[in-house]
């Protein structure tokens, strides 16, 4: 269903705006010239007891910015609401047989967003954003929900090569961001109850999966030590100032302060969906 949904909505909205829009502005200066939509027939009338599909026009909410409403039915059952606004973009609103509200997929400032909603109509499922031109590249942002419909799970952003998701616990707080680049690393930054950063993994891919390779851990000074690992064991550590600047550099058994060996595994919550699946430390 997602990605029938998602490109459903998404080439419904290129094919209105592509037939459509172009001639609205035209419509709007006629104003009342238009002709009056005839009545919705009877419930007993032929076309509404039967499963074949129907419109129905009718002014749209002036107050919100609505200039005419589509609606479309499938017997007596409402499947979908087009929505046309002052503003040439479209607003288009999907339902269930059982007549619970399954999606919206809706024109946002340069771009398209489709939202999902769980099977009672009323929680979040999934929210896809997608941005930017294509001649230049698009962004694909997706928010995916925990099953209360409102707590956020994960959020994906894609653009150009580099996938970035951003993993929250089940109290709503982000846990941790992977980010797998276009080179073909992974980065993995863990972060404390608080949201401020622990530490973070490189991570390289290789035929066999991801290998460990180095953890870079905040000091109390703002700077940061870089540690490399061999084999899951520190073999050099790098000191660089809150500048940036390399400060000192240790061999990894004669480090200043002991490294903490449970930051050379993998950072794998239980519900986290984006794990690797072959990712393993350093061997």
């Amino acid at each position: 269903m997602r990605k029938t949904f998602v490109q459903a909505g998404l080439a419904m909205l290129v094919m209105i705006y592509m037939n459509q829009l172009g001639s609205m502005s035209a419509a709007q200066d006629r104003g009342s010239a238009r002709q009056a939509t005839p009545p919705p027939p009877a419930p007993g009338d032929p076309g509404v007891n039967d499963n074949k599909p129907r419109t129905e026009e009718e002014p749209g909410d002036a107050s919100k910015g609505e200039v005419s409403r589509t609606k479309m039915y499938i017997g007596k059952t409402l499947r979908q609401i087009t929505t046309r606004l002052k503003d040439n973009k479209v607003r288009v609103e999907e339902f269930r047989e059982n007549g619970t509200r399954s999606g919206i997929v809706e024109a946002i400032g340069s771009g398209l967003r489709t939202t999902q909603f769980t099977n009672d109509g009323q929680g979040l499922q999934r929210v896809i954003l997608l941005e930017g031109n294509p001649a230049i590249g698009m962004t694909t942002t997706t928010s995916e929900y925990r099953s209360d419909g409102k707590t956020l799970w994960t959020e994906t952003k894609e653009a150009r090569g580099t996938r970035q998701i951003k993993y929250y616990g089940k109290d709503g707080k982000l846990r941790l961001t992977r980010t797998f680049k276009k080179n073909g690393e992974m980065e993995v930054i863990a972060v404390d109850a608080t949201g401020a950063e622990q530490y973070r993994q490189l991570w390289l891919s290789g035929f066999g999966g991801y290998t460990l390779v180095q953890v870079t851990e905040r000091l109390p000074n703002g700077g940061e030590r870089r540690v490399y690992l061999k084999g899951r064991k520190p073999w050099k550590a790098e000191y660089y100032k809150s500048d940036g600047s390399l400060e000192k550099t240790e061999p990894g058994d004669k480090l200043t302060s002991p490294f903490d060996q449970s930051r050379a595994t993998e950072v794998a919550p239980d519900d986290d969906p984006s794990i690797p699946n072959r990712a393993r430390s350093s061997r």
